[in-house]
């Protein structure tokens, strides 16, 4: 997987594929901050959500 996690989908398999034993230090170095990534952007679009369903 080349990709950066876009979707909760995609962010679980880099997930497992990081913390995968047999995986490599550089690749679980670069998927590490990409999974940062994703998950500042999923939770700020969760607050958000919050927000306006607040305002409902």
């Amino acid at each position: 997987m080349g990709l950066a996690p876009d979707t909760g989908d995609v962010a679980s398999v880099a997930f497992l594929e990081m913390v995968h034993p047999e995986t490599e230090p550089a690749r679980k170095e670069s998927l590490g901050p990409a999974l940062l990534a994703y998950c500042e952007r999923d939770t700020e679009a969760m607050l958000r959500l919050i927000e306006v369903l607040r305002q409902v």
